[in-house]
């Protein structure tokens, strides 16, 4: 029976939408246009932040500098002393006392420590702030 046509009772039956229909998908000349100028924000047209929005950043970066270059300067030193060598936590495990006390590992902790240091060195001095 055809869609919207009265039946034999009288009552007029609405076509059923089938499974198989596609939604409806816009045309490409029906989307937005977005001008490539515009879509990106440009240098310079940030807005400036709060004050208390640079002090968090300062505090953090300060933290941050501070923790890498401790722990990498422990980590230059540290393999090369007594407490590397005679560790009580190692005492139960002697194969693995065997390969910690070995030059390459020792070499590679502190090699380690010297990017950790770099890297804390390398944030403090290029951190750059926007001028207001």
């Amino acid at each position: 029976m055809p869609a919207n046509e009265p039946s034999r009772d009288g009552r007029i039956q609405e076509a059923k939408p089938s499974v198989t229909a596609k939604p409806h998908l816009p045309q490409p000349e029906q989307l937005p246009l977005i001008d490539a100028d515009k879509s990106r924000p440009t240098l310079g047209t940030e807005p400036p932040q709060p004050r208390s929005s640079r002090w968090a950043k300062r505090a953090q970066l300060l933290i941050f500098v501070v923790l890498c270059i401790e722990l990498g300067m422990l980590m230059i030193v540290l393999p090369w002393t007594q407490f590397w060598s005679s560790n009580s936590l190692l005492w139960g495990y002697p194969e693995l006392r065997d390969v910690v006390q070995h030059y390459f590992i020792r070499g590679a902790v502190t090699g380690l420590g010297i990017i950790n240091l770099w890297m804390g060195i390398w944030e403090a001095v290029s951190y750059k702030e926007r001028k207001l």
